[in-house]
């Protein structure tokens, strides 16, 4: 059944010049924010700034986060660890890699004690893979993780600036049934990337999805106004037998709450009748 959901933080207004940020101070006030738009899920955002303050981390924050997706209806759909962003596993000390390789553990556990199924790790921007050396001292550095997520039932997914043929190998080189990929349609339409042809490549291993829609080399603008073919890319992922939450990561703009409406009428607009039946 695929769940629409919304990243945390996209409910909220920002802070000022930041496009993501954890909603320390309406973190709360999201699950029922979320229920008045009509999505089913929230995405739960760990980013590296106030890193140790999430409250995640502890057993009251814990009780507190599910008590809120009950009452609300609201399911945890998956985890960005958008953390390593500035915690990247590739030019980095070896220290550093192995205390990243430490956090996504310990973020896999907790996720695992939320009932979230997903953790998805970005290895783009300061953490894009350049090199054959990277690739090795990723896979190197997620072997731990990745054993405890097959251990707990959890599947991490890499968000990667790659196309879809190229992480289709990476991950199939580390031979872990807990290894998928999570894809960013917006973020391969503005690379100049194929969807369609991504997804060929990714549906089997496939775990999570980001809506979103950017201009070609371009910024997030909001749904339809970008350079995204939604109509080819839905099509393709109802080819692939897509089961799983698809995630808006939309601007949150100066009225928040009204933005995510209406992003999530244009996408429900769009989605094809397997995947809208499932939503709705």
């Amino acid at each position: 059944m695929n769940i629409i959901g919304i990243l945390q933080g996209r409910l909220s207004r920002p802070p000022a010049a930041r496009l993501q940020a954890f909603p320390a101070a309406s973190w709360r006030d999201e699950f029922a924010a979320a229920r008045a738009c009509g999505f089913g899920g929230i995405e739960w955002l760990v980013t590296g700034d106030g890193l140790d303050d999430n409250p995640i981390w502890t057993d009251r924050g814990m009780a507190e986060i599910r008590a809120l997706a009950a009452e609300h209806e609201i399911r945890l759909t998956s985890l960005c660890a958008d953390c390593f962003i500035d915690r990247p596993f590739v030019r980095v000390t070896a220290a550093e890699r192995q205390q990243h390789g430490i956090l996504l553990t310990r973020l896999i556990e907790r996720s695992a004690k939320a009932g979230i199924g997903v953790v998805l790790v970005p290895v783009l921007e300061g953490g894009a893979i350049l090199t054959e050396a990277e690739a090795d001292e990723l896979l190197g550095a997620l072997g731990e993780p990745l054993a405890a997520a097959a251990r707990l039932g959890i599947r991490v997914g890499l968000e990667s600036d790659w196309p879809g043929e190229p992480l289709r190998r990476l991950i199939d080189r580390a031979s872990s049934p807990a290894l998928a990929a999570y894809y960013d349609v917006g973020n391969a339409t503005s690379m100049g990337h194929d969807p369609a042809g991504d997804l060929r490549a990714l549906g089997p291993v496939l775990c999570g999805v980001h809506i979103k829609d950017r201009t070609r080399g371009g910024g997030s603008v909001a749904l339809g106004q970008g350079d995204a073919d939604f109509p080819r890319f839905f099509a393709a992922l109802a080819a692939a037998g897509y089961a799983g939450a698809v995630i808006l990561e939309t601007p949150a703009g100066p009225d928040p709450v009204a933005m995510a409406r209406r992003n999530l009428a244009h996408l429900r607009g769009h989605l094809p009748p397997p995947l809208s039946r499932a939503a709705s």
